[in-house]
């Protein structure tokens, strides 16, 4: 099974994530500093920090973020070796997403 982290496991369609991936083995959750450290599900919430997402081994990560954040945090979940997959606006229409991000 690949190994799937949840960016914005903390909001609204965050949780709707959790709840579709809740039999998967191996998801981690990412969310913002104030909610670092808290469980959901059985797991703990890691903070979404550039170093985080790209060394976290991850095979697909869902964005669960706004435009702003996502701009800032999604390459580096590209630049970790994850595809992602991004509810925002930020990526919308832009030719790098259909292929990948600079390495």
């Amino acid at each position: 099974m690949p190994r799937v982290g949840v960016l914005g496991a903390t909001g609204a369609v965050g949780g709707v994530l959790r709840e579709l991936l809740r039999d998967w083995d191996d998801v981690r959750y990412f969310a913002s500093a104030r909610s670092a450290g808290s469980e959901l599900d059985g797991r703990v919430v890691e903070e979404a920090t550039p170093e985080a997402l790209e060394k976290g081994g991850l095979d697909i990560c869902f964005s669960a973020i706004g435009a702003s954040a996502s701009r800032e945090l999604v390459p580096h979940v590209v630049r970790g070796g994850a595809v992602a997959i991004d509810k925002s606006s930020a990526w919308r229409m832009q030719p790098t997403c259909r292929s990948s991000f600079p390495r």
